[in-house]
């Protein structure tokens, strides 16, 4: 004896005819066809969805494609236009580009040659990808893969700093390097500390203090009283030398 859901079978198990609003598939009934196929009305049975649909409602009626380069237009798979690889709602609005093409690179909906100035071009899936804050222009996605700065920042080693590191200075638009023997600068020429057994004399950076100076703080030139010759680092005042012409007196 056939199964219900069978108008015809083979065995109690296999289906060789459905009932009305059934189609045979597989030796079962179905009410519905499985997504790769369609029910055929004439001949009752889900027939296979062929190229280029992946799924569908007739023979010629696409409900989806198998190639994802191509786009569904009234049921038919068409191809995106050039340079579109994938393509939504129209063939000429792009998803992704044709890496081959002369504008491989995608950005909202367009192909371009190049990624805008303020975007980095990913050159796998060929995607611009906008620079983080505060670059301006960069290589990656991340605040440490920066090549400029937007205004009020200063560039370094693919960092933007609002304030140079100590060592370097404020220079237009970079960080600039204080040359030695300047340790801390403001200025390419314009030290504010030094290296190691050198003393700040104004802005300059020297190996020892002129006539007329002492050492402040192991660091700095300091201008004794003008009456000496040298003084001492706690009292500017207190000479312990005079010009040839002038005598020490010591109390």
């Amino acid at each position: 004896m056939c199964s219900t859901s069978c108008k015809t079978c083979s065995s109690s198990i296999t289906c060789i005819s459905c009932y009305t609003n059934a189609y045979l598939y597989n030796g079962t009934c179905l009410n519905i066809c499985p997504s790769t196929t369609y029910a055929n009305a004439t001949t009752g049975i889900c027939d296979l969805c062929v190229s280029p649909c992946s799924t569908c409602s007739s023979l010629t009626t696409c409900l989806a494609c198998v190639d994802t380069s191509t786009f569904l237009v009234g049921g038919s798979c068409i191809a995106c236009n050039s340079p579109c690889q994938t393509c939504s709602v129209s063939i000429s609005n792009c998803t992704s580009c044709l890496a081959s093409s002369s504008t491989p690179y995608y950005l909202n909906n367009n192909c371009l040659s190049i990624c805008p100035s303020n975007y980095y071009s990913e050159n796998i899936s060929y995607t611009c990808y906008a620079c983080a804050s505060p670059c301006l222009t960069c290589i990656g996605t991340t605040n440490s893969s920066c090549t400029s700065c937007l205004n009020g920042y200063y560039y370094l080693s693919n960092f933007c700093y609002t304030t140079c590191p100590a060592t370097y200075f404020n220079n237009l638009t970079v960080c600039s390097l204080c040359q030695s023997p300047c340790l801390t600068c403001s200025a390419d020429s314009i030290c504010l500390s030094c290296v190691s057994n050198y003393y700040l004399s104004g802005s300059s950076c020297v190996g020892s203090c002129g006539t007329g100076m002492t050492v402040y703080n192991n660091s700095i030139c300091a201008v004794c009283s003008s009456s000496c010759q040298t003084c001492l680092s706690s009292n500017y005042s207190a000479c312990t030398s005079c010009y040839s012409t002038q005598y020490l007196l010591n109390f």
